[in-house]
């Protein structure tokens, strides 16, 4: 999918990892006043590494925005199971997912055509929800609103997410 400015969005593919890696680490950081160690240290951590080690499995999907053959952001979503998740995990037929555009990108739109991407890639997959979880001060949690995420649970923090597809 071509978008304005050169941007592309295309499949993702195992060699992406370092992408999906710093996809990771972006929305985490998302709060410019949270300080985070290093990414390789961040990256090593279970809440994290549980959606990055091993990448390739069944239900393993990803897209990735690029400019001029770069990438810019990208989102991926990934299955567990009840006794391995994520904050934003609903059941083991739902993928979680993670979105992040880098922060030279953002405000382009394409953070909603990658949602838009992604769903119709895991649709494609036989898929028919995605969650996801999303701090409740977090500017995105507006977006996943606006493409269609419902908030299915939520407490004082976080917002649990649902979206159809």
């Amino acid at each position: 999918m071509l978008l304005p400015g050169r941007y592309l969005i295309r499949p993702g593919s195992p060699a992406d990892l370092p992408v999906y890696r710093r996809i990771l680490y972006e929305a985490v950081g998302w709060n410019p006043d949270r300080v985070l160690p290093p990414m390789a240290d961040a990256l090593r951590h279970p809440e994290l590494a549980r959606y990055h080690q091993g990448w390739g499995r069944p239900g393993d999907i990803a897209v990735v925005a690029t400019l001029d053959g770069e990438p810019v952001g990208g989102a991926f979503c990934r299955l567990f199971t009840e006794e391995d998740h994520g904050e934003g995990y609903v059941d083991e037929e739902t993928p979680e997912i993670a979105i992040a555009v880098w922060p030279e990108h953002r405000g382009r739109g394409l953070g909603g055509r990658l949602l838009a991407a992604l769903a119709d890639a895991a649709r494609a997959a036989g898929m028919t929800r995605l969650s996801l979880s999303v701090e409740r001060p977090n500017p995105a949690a507006r977006l996943y609103l606006r493409s269609g995420y419902a908030i299915v649970t939520e407490n004082e923090s976080d917002y649990v997410m649902v979206a159809a597809i």
